[in-house]
């Protein structure tokens, strides 16, 4: 099986790691509201351009940003550790910085042995070149791009997060609450790994 996994939002918490280079360069983080940010709300919030701007900037110059996320849920990593070896994994983002990739990769290996790491902005076309059987994500837009892409050849999972709410996917897109248990049953039907 050929699955194609999204990063920030699906397993990599990038709202946490963001927030300390804001207050890095001088930046207050807006108030939270009773849902979690988007991954990337931040451009969507009252947080001041030039703040933001300096942010960006300095998550493009770091050589090491990337590497030190935390995982959303550390012990799927593992059980998708457990069977990477029977499926073909790809990991899509469209991260900015000179050493994104590099960087996804260092921190991929802490559960993938040589993880394959695409920087794109299209994910649709990834998933038809690469006839992709799975993919994860958590923006609407690209769950329905990729569905779309996919012309109900495969599986597209939408990790149900409170930014993603106000938005309609697709009749192809599948809301699941949780990557476990939607993953499980596709990776590992008959029980846990």
């Amino acid at each position: 099986m050929r699955i194609l996994f999204d990063l920030d939002g699906c397993f990599a918490n990038f709202v946490d790691g963001f927030a300390e280079v804001i207050a890095k360069v001088g930046g207050s983080i807006p108030p939270q509201s009773d849902s979690y940010p988007d991954v990337f709300a931040y451009d969507k919030r009252d947080l001041p351009p030039d703040i933001r701007t300096a942010a960006w900037m300095e998550v493009g110059r770091s050589h090491n940003f990337w590497m030190h996320l935390k995982p959303y849920d550390d012990k799927l990593m593992a059980k998708l550790s457990a069977v990477q070896h029977i499926h073909d994994f790809y990991f899509g983002t469209n991260r900015p910085g000179p050493t994104t990739k590099f960087q996804t990769e260092v921190w991929l290996m802490n559960w993938f042995s040589n993880p394959t790491v695409l920087i794109s902005g299209d994910k649709a076309s990834l998933a038809k070149a690469l006839s992709i059987d799975v993919a994860t994500e958590d923006q609407v837009s690209n769950a329905n791009g990729i569905a779309e892409a996919m012309d109900g050849k495969g599986i597209v999972l939408l990790l149900d997060r409170p930014w993603n709410r106000g938005e309609k996917e697709e009749n192809r897109v599948a809301r699941v609450k949780s990557l476990d248990k939607a993953l499980g049953h596709i990776l590992w039907p008959d029980g846990e790994v």
